[in-house]
């Protein structure tokens, strides 16, 4: 829920970093120019709380610099090249679903913070559903055995013995939990 293939994906009020700005250079628009552009959206950004950093190395490609930012689960990656510039815009790329958005620059960091609270809302409606769809009700052990060799969560009568809870504990760490494999055909 919080990762894939690509690395995290963290939920915007607990990423230490929630937007990335990076500079997409060519020969006809450079690092100073962009990284003034781009200064100006990281005070915005910074006067509404937002908590984003700058990556103005010029030793890395943006695409480098995009892998690496999605690897750490940053939640917004703002993207601004010389057309960007051109006609004062910036492109915003959400990480929990790769949508791609391009916004006026001066409501930029307006649109951010909506996005933000949008990313929020919506991985967290995932996880609850995620959760909810794995809650099973049982009443007898093999119910109770099925649903955690699953790793389903199983909502099950208790005794409100510290006994029977030992003997839970106990025999709980006897079921085997399936594992998903995955195997490739070619």
């Amino acid at each position: 829920l919080h990762g894939d293939n690509k690395g995290l994906v963290l939920p915007p009020r607990v990423a230490p970093i929630q937007v990335v700005l990076v500079p997409v250079v060519s020969k006809n628009c450079t690092m100073t120019h962009l990284r003034e552009y781009l200064r100006d959206l990281e005070k915005s950004l910074s006067a509404k709380a937002i908590r984003s950093t700058l990556d103005d190395a010029e030793h890395q490609t943006p695409g480098w610099k995009y892998n690496h930012w999605e690897k750490k689960g940053v939640p917004i990656r703002v993207e601004v090249g010389p057309r960007d510039l051109e006609n004062g815009s910036l492109r915003l790329v959400r990480r929990d679903n790769g949508c791609k958005e391009d916004v006026p620059a001066g409501n930029a960091a307006e649109r951010i913070l909506t996005l933000l609270d949008e990313i929020q809302r919506s991985m967290l409606e995932r996880a609850e559903a995620e959760r909810d769809s794995n809650i099973v009700s049982v009443h007898d052990w093999p119910a109770f055995s099925s649903a955690i060799s699953k790793k389903q969560l199983a909502l099950a009568p208790s005794c409100s013995q510290a006994e029977c809870e030992e003997q839970v504990g106990q025999r709980s760490k006897t079921i085997p939990t399936h594992t998903h494999t995955h195997t490739h055909t070619h």
